[in-house]
């Protein structure tokens, strides 16, 4: 049985971002806070974030994602969100629905969600 731990970073219509942890990994859901929050919060430890998984396009949930994958962390996302910045390299990493993948030590399987946006997701840890 794994322990997790959840830390809010954010959740409001100005930014969310939630950092979960595990034995060896963290992952960050969501990127819609300031960056340089985000950055403090991990004491400017990237290394330690296995991904970034975004559920859907709006920017209070994807507006730092860029920022992610510059400092060299995938992220995970719907295409119709990448669309909504036209986010294209190998850091960014497309899942769909019922397509369930594996990041460090968290085994995801996402779900279609009902939302005002393209191809949202409800993203579920089967740890």
């Amino acid at each position: 049985f794994l322990m997790l731990k959840l830390k809010v970073l954010g959740s409001s219509s100005s930014g969310n971002c939630y950092l979960i942890e595990a034995e060896n990994s963290k992952l960050i859901l969501d990127a819609g806070v300031n960056f340089k929050d985000a950055q403090k919060a991990l004491n400017f430890d990237f290394k330690s974030v296995q991904g970034v998984l975004v559920t859907h396009k709006h920017m209070d949930h994807l507006k730092y994602a860029p920022n992610f994958a510059m400092n060299g962390v995938d992220v995970y996302a719907s295409a119709g969100t990448f669309l909504k910045l036209d986010l294209k390299g190998h850091r960014f990493k497309v899942v769909q629905a019922l397509q369930q993948f594996t990041i460090g030590d968290f085994t995801i399987l996402p779900f279609d969600t009902q939302h005002d946006a393209a191809e949202p997701l409800r993203i579920f840890n089967t740890i």
